[in-house]
């Protein structure tokens, strides 16, 4: 009789007893506890970890269409062998029978196992399918995460609304959508520096005018070549220009903090006629760069001297040093990703659902007077004031600021948010 090469692990878990009883009070509303993003070796294994922890509703996603498809080891990998030594801990979280050389060894014999020095990429690709159908792992496969609802953080957190929802940059969009989609959740919402012109207009409309398809073409062509921004951050050697530049991340970092600020004397923004490259053209290199420039060399230009960076009350270096640091660690691509979808369109058509709709709560725009990030987008700061946000309380330019308003004037956004409160509270938000 062929003995069963999952003899041990079956062993294995008769004697460490069944899952724990998850310990999560289930709440109204919320479908998982954990969403695991990637159905590979660290998501199996921390869903595997997290139910034996006596945590429950643990779901795994993944974008891949089917278990053959997903991974990178019968995909895209190119090298036969894993680089990593067949003795480095893998997903078997302390318990042996549960790892590839337990699995190998069941199925080829341990001399096979002492024979080979790193694994091949087919057999850990087997190990893993076997690790998570063994152990029961269901993974959700052509499942994307495409965003992290605002809403469920609220939740979370024991609330079912908010006073009011506040968004620079990067986060002025996002509020600016929490505020339009669920306005009985978040009940005002101030944006800073980055304006909101409403949903994207279905292809019928003809209200809403879009920037030429050929832009970057036409700026290439321009007398002094020149690029936007977002295309370069959409590039793939993007993060590492940043991350390997020849100044070093955190000298980079104070000139790009310098160069958008209104510390930069230039810095003095203006209404655009439109989406041509010529009226591009006219903003800094920071929005428009010159065509064969990273980041790091375009913003190197512009870089302060020790005089003025011992002068920055707003961001002093040791405070940039923690922002160097972190970015250090994780890098930028992170971020840059959202670069990628915009560019790409990849969420225009969800987002034209809401075409048409407006924010209909209590509304503020705050930026710096020496901001460009106001008229980037040529017409976005007119459209949200007359038809993207039909209740807006007040439309603020602060002087003394560029890009990093709240940073640069902390306290007259504070004074502008505590008044916009009260007065968003008088007009029964």
């Amino acid at each position: 009789m062929t003995p069963n090469p999952d003899g041990a692990a079956l062993a294995t878990l008769r004697l460490i007893g069944p899952d724990p009883q998850s310990w999560v009070p289930d709440r109204s509303g919320i479908d998982h506890n954990v969403v695991l993003v990637g159905g590979g070796q660290t998501g199996s294994a921390l869903a595997f970890a997290l139910r034996r922890a006596g945590i429950g509703k643990v779901s795994v996603i993944d974008a891949a269409p089917d278990e053959d498809h997903a991974g990178i080891w019968l995909t895209a990998a190119r090298m036969n062998l894993l680089r990593t030594p067949k003795s480095l801990t893998g997903p078997e979280i302390g318990l042996p029978a549960f790892g590839f050389q337990a699995w190998y060894e069941a199925r080829h014999g341990a001399e096979a196992y002492a024979r080979i020095d790193r694994i091949v990429r087919t057999d850990w690709a087997a190990y893993l399918s076997w690790y998570r159908c063994f152990l029961n792992i269901p993974i959700c496969y052509n499942t994307s995460l495409t965003r992290i609802e605002a809403v469920g953080l609220v939740f979370a957190l024991g609330y079912r609304s908010v006073a009011a929802v506040v968004g620079h940059d990067f986060g002025s969009p996002v509020a600016a959508w929490c505020a339009l989609v669920r306005p009985d959740v978040f009940r005002s919402v101030a944006l800073m520096s980055a304006p909101f012109a409403g949903p994207p207009a279905l292809p019928t409309d003809p209200t809403r005018v879009a920037r030429s398809p050929d832009l970057g073409a036409a700026m290439a062509a321009l007398p002094r070549p020149r690029k936007h921004y977002q295309r370069y951050y959409s590039t793939r050697p993007a993060n590492d220009d940043m991350m390997h530049c020849p100044q070093g991340v955190h000298a980079f970092l104070r000139a790009y903090y310098h160069h958008k600020s209104a510390d930069w004397k230039q810095n003095k923004p203006f209404r655009l006629a439109g989406w041509t490259a010529d009226e591009m053209a006219k903003m800094p290199t920071y929005y428009i760069m010159d065509l064969h420039e990273d980041m790091p060399a375009t913003v190197a230009h512009e870089m302060p001297g020790p005089a003025e960076i011992a002068a920055c009350r707003w961001l002093p270096d040791h405070e940039l040093a923690y922002y160097s640091a972190e970015y250090g660690r994780t890098g930028f691509q992170g971020g840059l990703q959202w670069y990628r979808r915009g560019t790409g369109g990849l969420d225009t058509a969800e987002l034209q659902t809401f075409a048409g709709r407006s924010i209909d709560v209590p509304s503020l725009f705050i930026a710096g007077r020496s901001d460009w990030g106001v008229y980037q987008a040529p017409g976005n700061f007119e459209r949200m004031q007359d038809t993207a946000c039909t209740r807006m309380l007040g439309c603020h330019l602060v002087d003394g600021a560029g890009h990093w308003v709240q940073q640069e004037q902390p306290e007259p956004v504070t004074g502008l948010l505590l008044r916009f409160l009260q007065d968003a509270i008088k007009a029964g938000s």
